[in-house]
């Protein structure tokens, strides 16, 4: 647990996956109190190297991470207007059901540029 008793959510990209999956350390993410690692099915899809893939279906199986779908109408709508600018994985981990809870102060600004760059591009075509 972290110092005020809650778990944090961590949503995982592909190239941490893999980066851990590659130095066998991806069962550690099941080992860091107070954190929960979820992963976005677009980031799932991404991993294609069937070793790494069986290392992340492992660590999603034993629950070292929780593997999430982008469902509602609003994360749909934020997940297709990243997606114009970002890669799949990326936008569904911005668009993620925990992300708008979760996400930092950078993050929060990250997200926030990415989707005025949308906006313009989408205004400016």
């Amino acid at each position: 647990m972290n110092p005020t008793g809650t778990t944090s959510i961590v949503i995982t990209d592909t190239s941490i996956l893999i980066n851990l999956s590659h130095t066998s350390h991806l069962a550690l993410l099941g080992k860091v109190g107070g954190l929960r690692f979820v992963v976005p099915d677009e980031v799932v899809a991404e991993v294609t190297e069937p070793e790494q893939l069986r290392t992340l279906e492992a660590a999603i199986a034993n629950g070292s991470l929780r593997q999430e779908s982008i469902a509602s109408p609003d994360e749909l709508t934020v997940f297709a207007e990243l997606s114009q600018i970002l890669g799949s994985g990326e936008a569904a981990c911005l668009a993620s059901p925990q992300a708008e809870a979760g996400l930092s102060p950078v993050m929060r600004s990250a997200y926030s540029f990415a989707k005025l760059a949308v906006d313009w591009a989408t205004a400016a075509s």
